[in-house]
């Protein structure tokens, strides 16, 4: 067999025999890296946007209830609250990784400004401690966050415009007491929120305990949902913290009876579920791309076969063995799908750079007046990316793999001829 790096050069060489040809070939792998690197950048971002936007703002790190309630959590009922709540706080708060813990007290009600109704989620919330915890009070566009006032309430802000009500207006509430019957309160409108979660922008609003107290004829001490906060580390991934709220969740499990205790990714095991198959549609997509890539490899060694079998002709007559031949031509194609591999992850990573760290403003693209959920995803503000090495790692291997293997079979053709078959076309 002859030196390895003889066959490297001819194999490089032959790259530009038609540079045209393989220029196509080349840039049609590119493309196909590139879209799939910008696709996995924008969905991991997407992903890592709803992970956080649960913990940030819908129900922490970790969810708590009383198994009582959470057999009958789909009613709202305003009954089955923690005993002795303070303690439960004190008792949560002394583990090492635990940064907050805050109560709540969800409700359903409905909100009525003139000639407008909705039916809305409500939430009952200690305006001090819920810091510790959710991130609403950055969330404020217009007027001010919760201060403890009787009276007050905070909107989402699809919600308010949907009512068309601005800060300092006066909204109509209607709800259950927890004694079952119906009161009704006029509630100042003290700030409009707007988060990346479009269901708490849409459907949602706070009121303090202050305001719980004429509204739902709650105690200070009535909690029906505890929420804890567990540190989340800038650069981790999406996974490892799911893995390590999972690993606490149980933790703390162990040591409770009679609760029901749920990390965010189990409470929303389905959607993450869900996420995870749309992220095989993906591989499947790349499949698709990289196959129409295969064609134009397959293609480009068959021309290339039957063009040079004079030249493949005279290097068997000088001795290359059949296997140095397909070796050679399989290089050709390894190096088509390296070199655009190559050239895809340079232009996904500049794209993956601008998503992350500058993203898709979609106010400034035109969505800045649509609701969430007519897209399932938030459409205000900015979107980000999210890095993901090991896409660029499979991608690589994926490509190059597949060049190899479509430059492989047409190749054999040429090693199943004779020599004087070859210099037939001398």
């Amino acid at each position: 067999m002859r030196e390895g790096n003889i066959l490297f050069l001819l194999g490089f060489r032959n790259l530009f025999r038609h540079r045209r040809r393989t220029f196509l070939t080349m840039v049609t792998i590119a493309v196909g890296v590139m879209v799939f690197l910008w696709a996995d950048g924008i969905y991991r971002g997407m992903h890592r946007q709803m992970a956080e936007n649960l913990v940030r703002y819908a129900d922490g790190t970790i969810f708590f209830t009383t198994q009582e309630y959470a057999d009958h959590e789909q009613a709202f009922p305003l009954r089955y609250f923690f005993f002795k709540p303070e303690e439960l706080r004190d008792r949560l708060s002394s583990f090492p990784w635990v940064e907050g813990v805050t109560f709540r007290v969800p409700f359903v009600g409905e909100i009525l400004y003139g000639e407008k109704s909705f039916h809305a989620m409500g939430y009952v919330i200690d305006h001090q401690r819920d810091k510790e915890v959710f991130d609403l009070s950055r969330a404020v566009v217009k007027g001010k966050y919760l201060e403890g006032e009787v009276n007050e309430v905070l909107l989402g802000k699809d919600l308010a415009r949907g009512l068309g009500v601005d800060v300092g207006d006066e909204v109509m509430v209607i709800v259950q007491t927890k004694h079952g019957t119906l009161n009704a309160l006029g509630l100042l409108v003290k700030g409009i929120y707007r988060t990346s979660h479009p269901t708490l922008d849409e459907s949602c609003f706070y009121v303090s305990y202050e305001t719980a107290s004429p509204l739902l004829a709650l105690e200070k001490s009535d909690a029906l949902s505890a929420h804890l906060r567990v540190r989340w580390p800038k650069g981790e991934s999406v996974e490892s913290y799911t893995r390590r709220a999972m690993k606490y969740s149980r933790e703390i499990a162990s040591q409770f009876t009679g609760y029901r205790i749920l990390s965010f990714a189990e409470k929303y095991r389905e959607i993450f579920g869900l996420m995870k198959t749309d992220e095989g549609f993906m591989y499947i997509m790349l499949g698709v791309i990289f196959l129409i890539s295969a064609v134009g490899i397959i293609n480009t060694i068959l021309m290339s076969i039957h063009e040079r079998m004079k030249e493949i002709g005279v290097m068997r007559a000088l001795g290359f063995s059949p296997f140095e031949i397909r070796l050679m031509l399989t290089l050709e194609g390894s190096f088509v799908g390296g070199i655009g591999a190559l050239v895809g992850m340079v232009g996904g990573i500049l794209l993956n750079a601008y998503q992350v760290y500058i993203g898709y403003d979609m106010e400034s693209l035109g969505f800045g007046g649509v609701s969430g959920s007519d897209f399932g995803l938030p459409v205000w503000g900015v979107i980000y990316g999210d890095w993901n090495p090991l896409a660029f790692l499979v991608v690589f291997i994926f490509a190059v793999g597949m060049a190899t293997l479509s430059a492989f079979l047409p190749s054999r053709h040429a090693t199943r001829l004779s020599v004087t078959e070859c210099l037939r076309f001398v």
